[in-house]
């Protein structure tokens, strides 16, 4: 589960590479919608040694969320 610090390092990243602060409205709207929402049934991650591996949403439905940096959705 993500917290208020990866929130705000992601956002610093973003602010750095845009060379402006994120405006208040957009960084709000980043740490309000649950990104894991938004992605396809399979993506691909690092495995840690110049590769990549395939991760499924339905064979381990609980480990996506985690890998994804989702927000219990209420």
């Amino acid at each position: 589960m993500p917290t208020a610090a990866h929130d705000a390092a992601l956002l610093a990243s973003i602010s750095g590479q845009r060379g402006t602060p994120v405006p208040a409205p957009y960084a709000a709207a980043f740490r309000a919608v649950p990104r894991h929402l938004f992605l396809p049934g399979r993506i691909w991650v690092r495995d840690g040694h110049g590769g990549y591996l395939p991760l499924d949403r339905a064979p381990r439905p609980c480990r996506r969320p985690r890998r994804l940096g989702a927000r219990r959705v209420q």
